[in-house]
């Protein structure tokens, strides 16, 4: 799963590293509720400026484009052959 987000972020200009986190999580490492796959992210506010305006979005924003950011890997997976992709065969 690292490898595809690794992938599509980098596709989009976006690098994983100190400002942006994002990784794949397991409900088993939690011990609770059912046994699936998610993606965590964890961005720093400056990821979400845009060039020249000078403008830090606020911790809402950034949770919400986190938010976001997250579904958008998860479904990458959840929902591969819906959307033309090979399921991964751990699915």
């Amino acid at each position: 799963m690292q490898g595809v987000i690794r992938e599509f972020l980098r596709y989009h200009g976006y690098e994983v590293g100190r400002w942006l986190l994002a990784v794949p999580e397991s409900s088993w490492e939690r011990g609770e509720g059912p046994q699936d796959f998610g993606v965590r992210v964890r961005m720093h506010p400056e990821v979400l400026m845009g060039e020249g305006d000078g403008v830090v979005p606020g911790q809402e924003a950034v949770a919400r484009a986190e938010e976001a950011l997250a579904w958008v890997l998860w479904v990458l997976f959840a929902y591969a052959e819906e959307i033309g992709l090979k399921a991964p065969p751990f699915w």
